[in-house]
């Protein structure tokens, strides 16, 4: 590598860390680990294919929240099943093999419940630099509630 390389790799670190707000040997970390891909940028500019990359990402957070609440609701059935054949002295009727594996589901509960907390700090985080950045197109209320992407030009009544 060049000194003129070398020396902008540690000013994008640099930058990097400064813009992220975490430690410059973190970035230099981060830019250093091989990856055999290319850049190949999907929009007009870097900067366009950087907000589609952020995009993709917050939607995929929002996809993870979902299914977070699909696993919430399908242990609060678990529970209600619990409850009803208890009511009717039919735990049995669940089948539940004997010893102490069942402990493995509140174990796993337990650490849905952490995972879910930091869930919400990420979706947060990132709802928060939507705010400043947009970069979805959603538009925020005073609130800070997302109200979805603005109607296309000459759908909104204007």
């Amino acid at each position: 590598m060049s000194q003129n390389e070398f020396q902008k790799q540690a000013e994008t670190a640099h930058q990097m860390a400064q813009l992220l707000g975490i430690p410059l040997n973190d970035a230099k970390r981060l830019l250093a680990k091989d990856d055999p891909r290319t850049f190949e940028p999907v929009g007009k500019t870097p900067a366009a294919h950087f907000r589609l990359l952020l995009h993709e990402q917050l939607s995929s957070a929002v996809v993870l929240e979902g299914a977070a609440k699909n696993f919430w609701r399908l242990g609060q059935e678990i529970i209600s099943l619990f409850r009803a054949c208890g009511a009717h002295g039919r735990l049995s009727a669940l089948e539940i093999p004997p010893g102490p594996d069942g402990q493995k589901l509140g174990k796993a509960w337990a650490a849905y419940d952490t995972a879910n907390d930091q869930l919400q700090v990420l979706l947060s985080h990132f709802f928060d630099l939507d705010k400043s950045w947009r970069f979805s197109g959603f538009e925020f209320s005073a609130e800070g509630e997302a109200a979805g992407p603005p109607p296309p030009d000459g759908q909104n009544g204007k």
